[in-house]
């Protein structure tokens, strides 16, 4: 996550649902010093265009 330009302390919104990678996620999100910020899983994507800019304050989002 450092690698594509991720500091210390910058928040990362995890957007997923009830799964068994999700500890795994958030665990490596952590050891990398960032913040973890979940996000509903349901959202629709105009929804999706406005969270991460309030909760977040990120300044891009992506979807994998």
């Amino acid at each position: 996550m450092q690698g594509i330009g991720l500091e210390k302390g910058d928040r990362v919104a995890i957007m997923m649902s009830d799964l068994l990678s999700y500890p795994g996620v958030v665990a490596a999100v952590l050891r990398a010093g960032l913040v973890a910020v979940n996000v509903y899983p349901l959202y629709t994507p105009r929804e999706f265009e406005h969270q991460p800019a309030r909760s977040c304050d990120a300044s891009r989002a992506t979807r994998r």
